[in-house]
């Protein structure tokens, strides 16, 4: 039964980071199409995408990823929790360590979205912009 879960998990991580890799590659890619405009009052170097950011809004995006991965963590640790649990079989060992891992992704995940708030809520107090 343990290699099966095994399989499954390291079939997910594989998945995962498969995702990731192609996600990232989608996105970092430079804009050939509209490097430069052509117009005679506007002749200006090429510009890339990435945008001045202020320290506030770099924060905010480094820790909505970080929460993010967080997430996708503790939504791999509900869904391995609940194939345990559906194929327990009436093993009273494996019913109990499929709640046991249920019951801590669905902690973690309350903690992630209970942390989320608090600092949502701190930022806002301290009328940080753009937030």
């Amino acid at each position: 039964m343990s290699l099966i879960f095994r399989a499954i998990f390291s079939s997910i991580v594989g998945a995962t980071l498969a995702l990731s890799v192609l996600g990232i590659s989608a996105v970092m890619h430079p804009q050939y199409a509209s490097a430069q405009s052509a117009t005679e009052e506007s002749i200006f170097p090429a510009e890339t995408s990435i945008k001045n950011l202020d320290q506030a809004e770099v924060t905010k995006k480094i820790f909505y990823t970080i929460l993010g991965f967080l997430g996708l963590l503790s939504l791999v640790t509900l869904l391995l929790g609940g194939v345990k649990w559906m194929t327990a079989g009436g093993n009273d060992d494996a019913y109990s360590e499929a709640q046991k891992l249920f019951i801590s992704g669905l902690i973690g995940f309350l903690l992630i979205l209970s942390t989320w708030a608090i600092v949502v809520y701190v930022l806002k107090s301290l009328s940080a912009p753009n937030l």
